[in-house]
């Protein structure tokens, strides 16, 4: 890398850096929505909280860690939270510049 000038081969093909906005953080908190078939009544909340692992590599979804029995899930529809690490020994926010 150094006889590039520490420039990755994307930037040095394409002349602009790879757009990276699509990555999460591993391990942060997802607030995963819960199929209608899944919860048990209407009053049931439509998401859970869990901890995301990655992507999956044969179908286009998320992969999920279900804290409480430590299932896995798989979703496409989530909102991500990269402030919090549920899994973490210490609840301490992680401040995003």
């Amino acid at each position: 890398m150094h006889h590039l000038k520490w420039d990755t081969p994307y930037t040095l093909l394409n002349g602009e850096a790879p757009d990276i906005s699509h990555l999460k953080v591993f391990g942060c908190s997802a607030y995963v929505h819960i199929p209608k078939e899944i919860y048990a009544n209407g009053l049931a909340p439509k998401s859970k909280l869990m901890a995301y692992l990655g992507h999956t590599e044969s179908i286009k979804a998320f992969k999920f860690m279900c804290l409480s029995n430590n299932t896995l899930y798989y979703s496409t529809t989530t909102l991500f939270d990269e402030t919090l690490f549920p899994s973490a020994l210490c609840q301490v926010r992680r401040e995003v510049p």
